[in-house]
């Protein structure tokens, strides 16, 4: 019988993490602004107590830039103001003898 040597397994070292140095400051994070210059700090955020007052000054922002900025905007305003879709009332038929004045229209 040969007895072929057994290694010891030896213990792993716990690395430590890095200490930061005593003069360390976190970087500020840049706050997010928003795309469109007419909206800047228009923005839906949650971090602070203010919640519910900039949640309704943003929408109502919103709901103004969309009136002004599409082409039918005044429908997305209402859509966005009260949360739901507008329904909309289609127009009744032309008669066959209507003007071109009528049908451009």
């Amino acid at each position: 019988m040969s007895k072929s040597p057994v290694k010891a397994e030896q213990p792993q070292m716990v690395v430590k993490p890095e200490r930061l140095p005593y003069n360390y400051r976190a970087r500020p994070q840049v706050k997010f602004e928003g795309r469109i210059d007419s909206l800047k700090g228009y923005i839906y955020d949650c971090t602070d107590s203010r919640q519910t007052d900039q949640y309704v000054k943003t929408t109502r922002e919103i709901a103004g830039y969309v009136a002004t900025a599409l082409r039918n905007g005044n429908d997305v305003r209402t859509a966005i103001e009260m949360l739901a879709i507008p329904k909309m009332k289609l127009p009744s038929d032309l008669p066959a003898n209507a003007s071109k004045l009528a049908r451009r229209s």
